[in-house]
This record gives structure tokens, sequence and C-alpha cells, in this order.
């Protein structure tokens, strides 16, 4: 069943790698393009990010679904915490479902309820309820694959600046490919 997930904001402080590293890695001893520069690590980043289908940015994150389930598998990983389960009802009122109706099995990447009976949602709306998570890496548990990855992208953005045929992307998908959901 598809279910839409959104990428948020990123957490304050969340990086993959700092722009002075990946600088130093492509031997750029300037400050006069830092801004162009940063756009192309985001750029690096999100490219990473779209390969394997989770975010390596610790980031804010939204699912919705359309219907109540035990188990809902978490299609993204590592999932940090959940913020709040949200649903509207059949009154078509915004709601909260109480922490204490929920947990998270990050061995099996599902969230797990165990109320007794699901509320009413409401019947027109195609995703009634929301789950509202934080997911990604935090910093100093980036796995080295996702750095690597990051600046080999940012050092051929920087020196090539346009989009060239090359092999470059089967190393980039290479270097990522262990952290890759399938």
């Amino acid at each position: 069943m598809y279910r839409p997930i959104k990428y948020g904001s990123v957490v304050s402080g969340s990086e993959v790698v700092s722009l002075d590293t990946a600088k130093a890695n492509s031997n750029i001893t300037s400050d006069h393009e830092d801004d162009l520069l940063t756009k192309m690590l985001e750029a690096s980043v999100r490219d990473a990010e779209q390969y394997i289908s989770s975010p390596l940015l610790e980031r804010n994150m939204l699912m919705s679904l359309p219907k109540w389930g035990r188990n809902i598998v978490i299609p993204v990983s590592p999932v940090q915490t959940f913020t709040r389960v949200n649903y509207w009802d059949e009154n078509g009122n915004k709601q909260e479902l109480a922490s204490s109706g929920y947990r998270f099995d990050a061995d099996t990447g599902q969230l797990i309820f165990s109320v007794d009976k699901f509320p009413d949602l409401e019947e027109f709306n195609l995703y009634p309820i929301s789950l509202e998570f934080v997911a990604g890496y935090k910093n100093g548990a980036m796995p080295e694959e996702a750095v690597s990855a990051v600046l080999m992208r940012f050092s051929h953005k920087e020196h090539f600046r346009e989009d060239v045929p090359s092999n470059f992307k089967r190393a980039f998908f290479d270097a990522l490919r262990p952290l890759r959901r399938w």
C-alpha cells in the first residue's frame, strides 16, 4: 500500500559532512563561493537521500495513512523518535492519539498500536492519519558510506558544474548501496 511520506525540515545542526570538510576534500581554499558551494553540498546530500530512499540528515518527517492497522511498517530508517500520531475523527476534527496507545519497535521498523478500539475516521479524507517522527542519522553516527558518497558527489558537482556523461554515478551508487532501502 502506498503511504505518502514528506521530508520536512532538517534538525538544527544535522549534517552529513561540513562545508569545510567538503572544501578540504576538493582542495578548495577560497571562501568567495561559499554560498554556491553550500547549495552544491545540499544537493549532493539530497541526491544521496533520493537514491537510498531514506533520510541521511535528521529530519522531521510526516507519513500519511488511509486507515488504521495494528503494525505499520515505517519505510525509512533510522527512526529516532516519534513525535505524535494525529487523525481526523468522523466529525472532521483533528485529534492526537495518546502516546500510550503506540510504540515504535526499532528492530522491526514498525509502529505498533496497542489501543483496544481505533477511533473512527473522517469518511471522505483519503489520508486521515498522520504520523510525525524524526528520522535520519545523528551527528557522529553518520555511516562512512554516506560521507564518502556525499564527498564524491560534491567534488564532482564542484569540478564539472554541469551534467556531463561519465561513469561517476556508478561509483556514487556503489558507495551508497549498503544503505539503500529496497
